[in-house]
């Protein structure tokens, strides 16, 4: 039973958490461009992924730090190109 209490108050700290991550991304999205905060919210996953190795002390893999730095370097390009167009378009 305290196992099933234990399990339930994370599914709560879940939605929470998850609910003010939204209204965030929201609060965000209303003060800056959709291309940055596109760019931003790719950029979350790879940086989440290396917090938690440096916290947790994970072994990372060749095709972790590749697929981290695909993550990375692909939305840079992105990023750069957006840019570069709206420069153009001025």
């Amino acid at each position: 039973a305290e196992g099933d209490t234990g399990a339930l108050s994370l599914l709560l700290v879940n939605g929470v958490t998850f609910y003010a991550y939204l209204q965030l991304s929201w609060v965000v999205l209303g003060r800056v461009a959709a291309v940055t905060h596109s760019v931003c919210n790719s950029l979350r996953r790879p940086v989440l992924c290396v917090f938690g190795w440096l916290q947790f002390g994970n072994e990372v893999t060749a095709v972790n730090a590749a697929g981290i730095a695909l993550a990375s370097l692909g939305t840079l390009a992105y990023a750069q190109v957006r840019i570069r167009e709206g420069k153009s378009a001025e």
